[in-house]
């Protein structure tokens, strides 16, 4: 019985010694890795901050996300923005895109996926108002899963950085 509990022992310690030898790939993690472009200038007058991130209900949104992905569980990067003066939503496509700063360097991970029945509405600039208001960004939520150092990039509003913790 004493050699049993010291195998089992033993085999413990030798797993829990191999766990920290196991490594995360971000680059398998994430739906895109790439290296991040120029980072958009942040405008005068506008700022973001990180307010949560809350899993999206598919009953609601289900037939509106992007279909190449309809096995993904989906979850919402909540903000509050601010701005001085009103402004144009940016109208490009994608407008918005999250980075990971990862070994000293930030990484593209994941870009803004047009949601089906909007392709009109992206299409058209929008208002926002001055002041404060909360805006939501939709990605799959592994996106978010990890804990780190991240960046929203909008348009033409600037990045916007944040963290997630563990």
């Amino acid at each position: 019985m004493k050699k049993l509990l010291a195998c089992a022992l033993l085999f413990l310690l030798t797993l829990s010694a191999c766990a920290p030898l196991q490594s995360w790939d971000p680059e398998a993690w994430f739906p895109i890795w790439e290296e991040t472009g120029e980072t958009p200038e942040n405008q005068e007058g506008v700022s973001m901050e990180f307010k949560k991130v809350e899993p999206v209900d598919e009953r609601l949104w289900g037939d509106n996300l992007l279909g190449d992905r309809p096995e993904e569980d989906w979850s919402a990067l909540c903000m509050e923005l601010w701005l001085e003066e009103a402004s144009l939503r940016p109208s490009a496509i994608p407008g918005w895109y999250i980075d990971y700063y990862c070994d000293g360097a930030w990484h593209t991970v994941y870009r803004e996926a047009v949601l089906k029945n909007s392709c009109q509405e992206q299409a058209v600039a929008r208002g926002l108002k001055a002041g404060t208001q909360d805006v939501s960004f939709f990605m799959p939520a592994r996106v978010l899963d990890q804990p780190g150092k991240y960046r929203l990039c909008y348009g033409n509003f600037g990045a916007f950085p944040f963290e997630i913790k563990g």
